[in-house]
């Protein structure tokens, strides 16, 4: 991380235990609205807008002079996402913060926005496209929905076996259904099954 200033000092404040008093601390100076070079090159309407809106986002009180890098001004990711909405808003072009980053001057930032103003008003208008069904689904999506299940024909690929009766043998009791959860036993003939 860059700092947004940087003081000198002869000697850091102590306290009387020798720790660093931050209290005596002097506060930052402001930043210069002027740093980097004079207004170097084309300086039009775009250009005093962008340093406007730099001087806004930035919590500046006068415009920095054109050629001031926003990161040297302390700026940092999110106010490049404040730029960046700001400049989409007012100009109606499109502008990522990557934009910010790519073009960090004022001056930079403004021939950008000329550039995509002048790409815009040649560009064909967008018409919507009407839709007969719901949108097809992405390829990961699609993996997320189970298979609808197969049709089968029970009748043709298993059929029903008969159940196989039984005949009472003579002078047998009936069977009676073997109970659940445990061997049966055959009480009459002495038999258990396990």
């Amino acid at each position: 991380m860059v700092p947004a200033t940087v003081t000198l000092l002869d000697a850091l404040p102590r306290t009387a235990n020798d720790k660093l008093d931050h209290r005596a601390l002097p506060d930052p100076e402001p930043l210069s609205p002027a740093i980097g070079a004079e207004v170097v090159g084309e300086s039009g309407p775009h250009t005093e807008i962008v340093r406007g809106l730099y001087a806004d986002v930035l919590g500046i009180a006068e415009p920095p002079a054109a050629e001031a890098g926003f990161l040297d001004l302390g700026g940092h990711s999110l106010l490049a996402a404040r730029l960046a909405a700001r400049v989409r808003e007012h100009f109606g072009v499109p502008f990522s913060i990557a934009d910010v980053f790519r073009h960090s001057t004022a001056a930079a930032i403004a021939a950008q926005v000329r550039t995509r103003s002048g790409a815009a008003t040649a560009s064909v208008p967008l018409s919507p496209v009407p839709r007969t069904g719901p949108p097809p689904l992405s390829v990961p999506a699609a993996a997320l929905v189970p298979p609808p299940p197969r049709r089968t024909q029970p009748d043709l690929q298993h059929p029903a076996r008969p159940e196989r009766q039984r005949s009472p043998r003579p002078g047998r009791a009936p069977a009676r259904p073997a109970r659940s959860g445990g061997p049966s036993r055959d009480t009459e003939n002495g038999i258990s099954a396990h």
